[in-house]
């Protein structure tokens, strides 16, 4: 599996035979995003989907905008909602033997049912920077219930961007674990993944 940071919370997941990104850009974030010839998109807040050209690839990829269970090359896709939050959807992503939890734009810590579908994971891509995402000190909040072994920050600010969010050091702070280095890709596997203290992952906008 690598995986590439695109930006606020678009992701690039390629896996062995397949392609997944999560939360496609649109001009009006400022961020230009990755082209969208892959297998599967995800996109956890509605109100973006509609904004969204997913382009006319062939095949045309799989369309993924709210809970329940989908599958294309070999990825599987299982989509949560959390009513409360704007009708965020929380997806768990199975590639390549991992489980990689996206949190996406969600708002507001979870309920108790909501966070039990999301236990589990390997690797969780998850917003950070506050405004009209999880704030750092809400973000480390959950990550300490669910319990990754990665953990992948996004949703925070970097140059271009349009969105008011907070720096990735007010999150680095709080949860005291941030690397000196951001990788531009992030390739794992499960044989990889560490075996006991928790990782914390930065990666640099492609």
């Amino acid at each position: 599996m690598t995986i590439t940071w695109h930006g606020l919370g678009c992701f690039r997941l390629q896996a062995d035979g397949a392609t997944l990104i999560t939360d496609p850009l649109f001009s009006a974030t400022g961020l230009r995003g990755p082209r969208l010839n892959v297998n599967l998109i995800t996109v956890s807040d509605p109100t973006a989907a509609a904004k969204l050209d997913v382009g006319s690839g062939s095949p045309a990829p799989l369309f993924i905008t709210g809970p329940g269970e989908y599958e294309a090359g070999g990825i599987l896709v299982e989509g949560t909602a959390v009513p409360p939050f704007g009708k965020t959807t929380c997806y768990r992503i199975i590639a390549d033997g991992l489980k990689i939890i996206a949190i996406g734009a969600l708002s507001g810590i979870l309920k108790a049912e909501d966070v039990a579908a999301l236990t589990g994971g390997d690797i969780l891509l998850i917003p950070v920077g506050g405004g009209p995402v999880l704030s750092a000190a809400q973000a480390a909040s959950l990550i300490s219930v669910l319990e990754p072994r990665v953990v992948i920050p996004c949703y925070y600010k970097i140059p271009g961007l349009t969105l008011k969010l907070d720096p990735l050091d007010k999150f680095c702070k709080e949860i005291g674990v941030c690397p000196n280095v951001e990788l531009p890709k992030y390739k794992i596997a499960r044989k990889d993944l560490p075996a006991s203290e928790m990782q914390v992952v930065v990666l640099q906008k492609a």
